[in-house]
């Protein structure tokens, strides 16, 4: 028996959509760790505000914690816009039909 989707629960959707982004943000980050001790020369290659390079700013350690941040972050505000919009649109069109059994 096939039922509709009519609403999401906008915090959850964003929850959800939180840990996932960190957890794709802390794959990113380790392999932005690759490529930076691998190839120095690259992050030495981006100078910041103040003469500073990206090496000496991040170095391994700050990519794995603020890249995974960023994601969660971003993560939560998109599941928070995403579940608003579905919950609208579903209001209109019904929403999505799905099968549970």
């Amino acid at each position: 028996m096939s039922q509709h989707l009519k609403r999401v629960g906008v915090l959850s959707v964003a929850q959800t959509l939180a840990v996932l982004y960190a957890g794709i943000g802390l794959l990113v980050a380790c392999v932005a760790w690759i490529v930076v001790m691998a190839a120095p020369h690259v992050a030495e290659s981006v100078t910041l505000p103040g003469g500073r390079t990206l090496l000496r700013t991040a170095g391994g350690a700050g990519l794995i914690i603020v890249i995974p941040l960023a994601y969660l972050v971003l993560g939560f505000i998109i599941g928070v816009v995403a579940s608003w919009l579905y919950n609208i649109v579903a209001g209109v069109t019904g929403g999505i039909e799905v099968e549970i059994g």
